[in-house]
């Protein structure tokens, strides 16, 4: 499937923008067509990666979507409606699309849950699953609500949960910038004293001082043993066991350790809140607040 970008004009003469999916132009013109509208102008569309990294759809930006689609919801004006009006509020292009491309799914006879589902990067899965209950309920304003309420506490937390992290991780940098720049450039100038003394050095001296020279001589091989141990910690942690291994190590880290746990229990609890809140069964709804538990241990304990 190819991405289509077009502008269009409905029923009422208003003109629209948006992307639409097909396989080649021609699907995508008559598609167009088969819900009332008269093509203006289509062409082929590619994202453009660099401007999503500066334009990025955030936390923030979900929040404000929610609250102002229950706002209007609330007050009685249809979903397409509400959508329409909020693509042409919405700031960033990225967003404007997204919700684009929301209102033709639901236009061409989807549900508003199934249309976030092609979204996974913007709108998680608990996210989708709320919604679908409040739309099976006809209780989709009052879902919305609370599901605002909860991303905003999320958004919240992670910020008071970054800014903890700052100043511990400020102090292991600089700890680790004081270490060696006094093995690089302190212990050779030491080193030169004692090799004029020829004494006999403790052995953790001279452990030190190998290290030192290890350093001096061979840094490329500490910078490709550091890359390679990255690298591999990375894909041993996309593993089951990896992940699990990892993150109960995680969890007995003095201070990181309780960090962690609180921000993913937090998580889970509030994911499991507001499934729950909106009707989804109580099975359901654990297995679906276990997948968003950052740590590996807690979603092992939910299954």
């Amino acid at each position: 499937m190819q991405q289509f970008k077009y502008t269009v004009r409905d029923k009422k003469g208003a003109t629209k923008k948006g992307i639409v999916e097909a396989p080649n132009i021609r699907s995508a013109s008559a598609i167009l067509h088969t819900k009332g509208f008269v093509v203006i102008n289509i062409e082929g569309y590619k994202e453009n990666k660099s401007f999503q990294f500066f334009g990025g759809i955030n936390l923030g930006d979900t929040a404000n979507f929610t609250r102002q689609l229950a706002t209007m919801i609330t007050s009685g004006l249809p979903l397409t409606d509400s959508l329409s009006i909020l693509q042409k509020q919405v700031e960033k292009e990225k967003f404007k699309d997204v919700i684009g491309r929301l209102a033709d799914d639901i236009q061409g006879g989807g549900t508003f849950a199934d249309a976030l589902l092609k979204h996974p990067g913007i709108f998680s899965v608990a996210y989708v699953n709320v919604v679908r209950a409040g739309e099976s309920s006809g209780t989709l304003d009052s879902v919305l609500e609370n599901l605002a309420n909860t991303i905003e506490k999320d958004r919240e937390f992670q910020s008071k949960v970054k800014g903890a992290f700052v100043y511990p991780v400020i102090i292991m940098i600089a700890m680790g910038l004081v270490v060696t720049i006094i093995l690089i450039f302190v212990v050779p100038k030491l080193t030169e004293l004692y090799t004029d003394l020829d004494i006999v050095l403790p052995l953790p001296t001279r452990i030190m001082i190998f290290i030192s020279d290890s350093m001096v001589n061979f840094w490329w091989l500490f910078i490709i043993i550091g890359v390679f141990g990255v690298v591999s910690l990375k894909r041993y942690k996309k593993t089951p066991q990896g992940a699990l291994f990892l993150d109960r190590l995680l969890l007995k880290v003095p201070i990181f350790g309780k960090l962690n746990r609180d921000a993913s229990l937090t998580e889970l609890t509030r994911t499991l809140g507001a499934l729950v809140g909106a009707g989804v069964p109580i099975l359901e709804a654990l297995k679906i607040s276990g997948s968003v538990a950052s740590n590996a241990v807690h979603r092992q304990a939910i299954n």
